[in-house]
Order: C-alpha cells, then sequence, then structure tokens
C-alpha cells in the first residue's frame, strides 16, 4: 500500500511510503520511482516490525528527502540523499517535516 507521494522539484521523480504486511507485523518504508514509470528504488529497509519511515519531503534542490521515522515510540526526523546512499539523524523529534525557504542575507 502506498502512501504519502512527493513530487521532485523537477518533476522527476516521486518518493513516497510504502506499507508492508499487516498488523502487527508490518512495516513501512521510503521509495522512489520515476515520474515515466519504472521500477521502484528502495530508500530504506524497515529492520523489524511496527517501524515507520513515512512523509516524505524533497529539499527545494532536489538531492535530499526527510522524512519522520518512527520507531517504537520514538518519533524523529530523518534526511536521506535522493539515491538512498547516506542517511542522517536530524537529532529532532518531529512529525510532517518541511523545508524552510531560503533566505537572502
Amino acid at each position: 500500500q502506498e502512501g504519502m507521494p512527493a513530487w521532485s522539484p523537477d518533476g522527476r521523480r516521486i518518493a513516497m511510503d510504502v506499507t508492508s504486511g499487516s498488523w502487527p507485523n508490518f512495516f513501512v518504508e521510503l521509495f522512489t520511482v520515476s515520474s515515466s514509470g519504472g521500477a521502484p528504488r528502495r530508500l530504506t529497509t524497515a529492520p523489524y516490525p511496527f517501524y515507520e519511515d513515512s512523509t516524505p519531503t524533497w529539499s527545494p534542490d532536489g538531492r535530499w528527502i526527510v522524512f519522520q521515522r518512527l520507531d517504537h515510540a520514538d518519533l524523529r526526523l530523518v534526511a536521506i540523499r535522493r539515491d538512498g546512499t547516506v542517511e542522517i539523524d536530524l537529532g529532532v523529534e518531529g512529525y510532517q517535516p518541511a523545508w524552510e525557504p531560503a533566505r537572502s542575507a
């Protein structure tokens, strides 16, 4: 089951969370797919049931995706490169992440 799609700023890719399994043994993981179709690319892999990576949001330059990670009762924000190669725990609790517009100096 797919949910929470987010279009990349250039419109070429869509990030989404995908749920597999069923209660109480379910996983929510992040994928991207080309907007023209094709095979999805997995960005995150849930290590055990009841683990959710969801609500992806693209950075304005399209290089990063921020999402919320629910690990049992711990909800935090995480950033991942669009290709899934680098993941950074942002060290803050939160949900429904959003990017702040750039400010001029």
